[in-house]
């Protein structure tokens, strides 16, 4: 009977067994998340970042964006390529900041 079951791609006793234990645990356990924490605190933050997104100017780019701290970045083209090709005199192999950059 079990092998025809299995056969059949229907869950075996140990899957059952499983989730009888699930169940259980969820008939135990009295609280629940509340708003803030559930799928209606998440689509509220959603529609307030939403929000901003469309009434301030700018809100995707840093320049020009009012609510942006605007950061001095070193525009210095020599030194971006060499990170951008390994050859920031670290030690031989891969630094650990550019060890998630592919080689070219």
């Amino acid at each position: 009977m079990l092998a025809t079951a299995r056969a059949a791609g229907l869950p075996g006793a140990r899957a059952h067994a499983r989730a009888a234990a699930r169940r259980q645990i969820l008939r135990e356990k009295k609280e629940h998340t509340k708003p803030p924490v559930s799928l209606v605190g998440q689509l509220l933050w959603r529609e307030f970042f939403y929000t901003a997104a469309a009434l301030t100017p700018n809100f995707h780019r840093m320049a020009g964006s009012p609510i942006c701290r605007q950061i001095p970045w070193d525009d210095n083209e020599p030194f971006y390529r060499a990170w951008d090709e390994a050859r920031t005199g670290a030690r031989p192999g891969r630094p650990v900041a550019e060890a998630p950059l592919p080689r070219q």
